[in-house]
């Protein structure tokens, strides 16, 4: 496995001017991933995929574009979704041939927030070269209690206080959180019931902007998510699966919401190799 470090240009942000991609590629090509990280669009970054299903999707031929997105408080979710969108269009129109490739057709493949991206990308803008997209743990709406009031397993955590929270967010404009300081931010987000404030989202941008419509989404879909997921509730991908025709679900029993990041050569493991199965059937 062999990996390029790219910058994509970004146009029309504030003090946002480009962001980081990761390419992994191997010596065949059977298809293009392009992959969103998890982390509440408050933290993360994108080489959070753990080495064993990165060389594994690579040695069956998926080589891994993994995108970099500017975090909130500092830019609002509208935002970040334009930088994810003009990323894409990137890959789409002279991308794919930076990275030497035939072809612009591509999986989107996003965990946790990167997933909700991801969705949102299928409802929202139709493209003629995404072949599927592949939502790990993610949500499809915004408009669940369970984001909206004080979380009872965030809770359990040591209280953040507000002061480290108002200096997370005092901080310069990033587009990635190597050393997870933010994660901090998003603990204190879920305690205090505050996450879709620090999002930037009015009452009007949830029912529409910010909701996938599940009757837009024309690809195939690869869900998975844990049954007692403590984080996002895993009704929100049983009822995705549910409403959109071509979805293959695959429900896990677990407490546990990043299930594939505890659990990497056991549950983990099999749950990609599934995800394989699924990408070998739509990248013909």
């Amino acid at each position: 496995m062999k990996e390029k470090q790219l910058t994509i240009p970004l146009q029309g942000l504030p003090y946002v001017k480009d962001v980081g991609a990761t390419y992994y590629y191997g010596t065949t090509h059977r298809g293009t991933i392009l992959y969103l990280h998890g982390g509440g669009f408050l933290f993360g970054q994108r080489e959070d995929l753990p080495q064993p299903y990165l060389e594994r999707l690579i040695g069956q031929g998926y080589h891994i574009l993994a995108l970099d997105y500017p975090l909130a408080p500092q830019v609002s979710l509208s935002q970040i979704m334009t930088a994810i969108r003009q990323s894409v269009d990137w890959f789409e129109t002279t991308g794919y041939r930076e990275l030497g490739l035939s072809d612009n057709k591509y999986f989107l493949f996003g965990r946790s927030a990167g997933a909700y991206a991801a969705l949102l990308l299928a409802s929202h803008q139709s493209s003629d070269h995404l072949r599927g997209v592949a939502s790990f743990y993610g949500y499809t709406t915004l408009q669940d209690a369970a984001f909206s009031y004080p979380s009872r397993d965030y809770l359990k955590l040591p209280a953040v206080p507000q002061t480290v929270a108002q200096q997370l967010q005092q901080s310069p404009v990033v587009t990635q959180d190597a050393t997870q300081q933010r994660y901090l931010l998003y603990v204190y987000a879920r305690q205090t019931g505050q996450w879709l404030s620090l999002l930037g989202i009015s009452t009007e941008d949830l029912a529409h902007s910010f909701t996938v419509q599940s009757d837009q989404i024309t690809c195939p879909l690869f869900i998975t998510h844990a049954r007692r997921d403590p984080d996002v509730p895993f009704r929100q991908s049983s009822r995705l699966a549910q409403a959109v025709e071509d979805a293959t679900f695959i429900p896990v029993e677990s407490d546990r919401h990043d299930f594939d990041r505890v659990d990497i050569e056991g549950l983990g493991m099999s749950i990609y190799e599934q995800f394989i199965q699924w990408l070998d059937q739509y990248s013909r």
